[in-house]
Formats: C-alpha cells, sequence, structure tokens
C-alpha cells in the first residue's frame, strides 16, 4: 500500500494538505495492518490463533486451549478436508496431517476394510491417538481398518558393522 502523499497532485504537495497527510499515514498504516490480520488470522481457518475456538466449535470440535495452538489447527484443516466422501486419497491427506508421515491406504472391499501402511516413517508414528480419533470421524462406519507399521530388522542392518553401529542408540538403530 502506498503512502497517502503518492496519491496527492503535484500542486498540493507544498500547501498544508500534505502536512495533513503526514499526520494520517501512521492512522492509516494501523489500519491496513488490522485488516490484514483480520483477514489472515479471523478468516483462515489454516492460520486462525485467536478465532480458532470459533472454528472449532464450527465444526464440532472440542476446544482445548492446553492443547498446542499448531495441533488444534491441524486438527481443524483435518476436519475441514474430511467433509464430503471418504476416499483413500482423503485418509492418506488426514494421515499425514496428523502423523506427520506418508502413508498408503490399501482397500479390501470383499472384506469391508482398509489398511493404513505408513511408508515415511520405521517405526510407529507419534500422535497415533489423535490419528485414530480424525479415522474414526471421517471413515464409514461399517468399514474395519488397521495400521501396518515398517520396522527395520536384524536382516536390515546385517550389512553395518559393530563399529559402526556402536556410536548410534538403540532408537537410531531401530528408526
Amino acid at each position: 500500500m502506498g503512502v497517502l502523499k503518492d496519491y496527492l497532485p503535484e500542486r498540493l504537495l507544498s500547501l498544508p494538505v500534505a502536512e495533513f497527510q503526514d499526520a494520517f499515514q501512521p492512522e492509516i498504516d494501523k489500519l491496513a495492518e488490522a485488516i490484514f490480520e483480520t483477514t489472515e488470522y479471523v478468516l483462515f481457518a489454516k492460520t486462525a490463533d485467536r478465532w480458532l475456538p470459533l472454528w472449532e466449535t464450527a465444526y464440532g470440535l472440542p476446544v482445548d486451549p492446553q492443547k498446542p495452538i499448531s495441533f488444534r489447527r491441524s486438527r481443524l484443516m483435518s476436519k475441514i478436508r474430511g467433509a464430503g466422501t471418504t476416499t483413500a486419497e482423503m485418509i492418506e491427506q488426514v494421515v499425514a496431517s496428523f502423523a506427520n508421515s506418508d502413508c498408503e491406504v490399501i482397500e479390501h472391499p470383499e472384506d469391508y476394510r482398509f489398511d493404513i501402511k505408513f511408508i515415511g516413517t520405521i517405526g510407529i508414528p507419534p500422535n497415533m491417538d489423535d490419528v485414530r480419533a480424525a479415522i474414526e470421524e471421517i471413515k464409514p462406519a461399517h468399514l474395519a481398518y488397521q495400521f501396518i507399521y515398517l520396522f527395520r530388522t536384524w536382516g536390515d542392518i546385517k550389512d553395518q558393522t559393530w563399529g559402526g553401529l556402536v556410536s548410534q542408540t538403540w532408537g537410531e538403530i531401530k528408526g
């Protein structure tokens, strides 16, 4: 946004009108910032902060100020994405938003179930309680599901030497 003086004709810049413009400019800057903040932090769920409880209530989510705002936004965005027909792609997006891991949905329609295979994480991803809650909320009620986790086996690390492993923790070797 420009400065008010930029919008004045040249002939008025030398008159006291320009002084009024200088006096108004800080207030106009504050107004522009307030409009930006309203747009950014109220109107968009992805960046909401002070108004996040209003968004959560509108989408039927419990308001829990004790949870981190990033978690609450992630849960809200998952709920927004989850509106409509549930597809394998939708489940993948919702799981990825909570677990911070890529996954693959393997459908078994003949058995009325699907598998969620984590392909971006070795071991059990964090936040699995929230992943389960989100899936329960968006999946069709008649479908069962299970998680498939990837783990390293002794065979996966057999080519490494003990000398190379000695500087790592057990968690680093497993994950």
